[in-house]
């Protein structure tokens, strides 16, 4: 019971991996929407910005996103795509900026976090890999992880090392 306790108060998760090819929006975008089709207002964000997915997977424009807001450009619920069915709201990643680490580690990412959460009952974050720098970043700003590992590379050494 009290580890269910603990599940429970997991409110944002960053959904990441181990290898660059290997595909973890749709985990990410499945993870939010079944989240949302219990009831629970969920953001799905990609956070993957050299490589982002969850535009295409919801067939939604990425011209604004993540990106604008931690560059003091928008505020994180004006540029999110609400779906009208469900309790899922969406907030693409925008373009890639010069430099994508500062700015996961800035007082806006912190401040659009908050936002979020008084906003949501879950927060799902599609990472980058997690041998990207931002992937570290973002993984200490959230209550859990999800770590996809390839098949048969479990043992290898980078594996070791992100566990």
């Amino acid at each position: 019971m009290e580890h269910m306790q603990k599940i429970k108060s997991i409110k944002t998760i960053l959904v990441t991996n181990t290898r660059s090819f290997t595909d973890n929006s749709s985990v990410a975008a499945d993870l939010a929407v079944m989240i949302a089709q219990n009831g629970k207002k969920v953001a799905l964000v990609d956070a993957d910005l050299r490589r982002p997915m969850i535009h295409t997977l919801f067939q939604l424009p990425n011209r604004v996103g993540l990106s604008d807001i931690l560059q003091n450009h928008r505020s994180p619920l004006a540029v999110m795509h609400n779906r009208e069915a469900d309790y899922l709201s969406i907030l693409t990643s925008g373009r890639l900026p010069a430099n994508c680490f500062s700015i996961f580690n800035s007082k806006k990412m912190k401040e659009s976090m908050q936002i979020l959460k008084d906003k949501f009952d879950k927060i799902i974050i599609h990472g980058p890999p997690f041998f990207f720098s931002e992937a570290t970043s973002l993984a200490a700003q959230v209550d859990g992880v999800v770590l996809l590992i390839h098949p048969g590379y479990n043992k290898t050494d980078a594996s070791r090392a992100i566990i």
